[in-house]
């Protein structure tokens, strides 16, 4: 079934938005990296993850829009709406990213210093207590002797090796 002008253009506007979506989407990858950086198996895992997310959705937005026909220009849109979101709009929101998860974790902070402190003396009441009840019901054992060695200048012989008899003439 061919597709007319006006759907063709309606399909590479649409996957110019399709591109600042999944923009957007790598963008707030971006940021939950700059907030706890993964390791490397897991940004490795992340990164595939990411590319299977736009596999689907450029291969659902195709089936759509131009009923499974492969279009270069909706791949070309995707891209373009993509870089042009993450080089303008994109940069700038993982720049402020940093004073942004700065200003969380101080509200964080904030709430969750009260507890911290409540659960630390809370501890620290509870090892003492535990510290003390333990001297009182470690058991009461007799010290050992100790034995006590004795230098001498004579050297203790070693065992020696037993020898063998000679066997009997008959």
């Amino acid at each position: 079934m061919e597709l007319t002008l006006e759907a063709q253009t309606q399909a590479f506007i649409y996957s110019c938005v399709l591109g600042v979506i999944l923009a957007v989407i790598y963008t707030a990858i971006g940021i939950i990296k700059i907030i706890s950086p993964p390791s490397k198996k897991l940004l490795f895992v992340m990164d595939i993850l990411f590319m299977l997310v736009c596999t689907f959705t450029t291969f659902f937005y195709s089936v759509l829009m131009t009923w499974g026909n492969l279009r270069y220009y909706v791949v070309f849109g995707e891209l373009i709406g993509f870089f042009l979101f993450y080089l303008f709009v994109g940069e700038i929101i993982l720049k402020c990213s940093k004073a942004i998860t700065n200003f969380f974790a101080k509200i964080y902070f904030f709430i969750t210093n009260p507890f911290r402190i409540l659960f630390h003396k809370l501890y620290f009441l509870i090892s003492v207590l535990l510290a003390k009840l333990w001297k009182r019901i470690k058991p009461r054992r007799k010290p050992k002797k100790k034995v006590k060695i004795r230098a001498s200048s004579k050297m203790p012989e070693l065992p020696q090796r037993p020898r063998i008899m000679a066997k009997p003439k008959l």
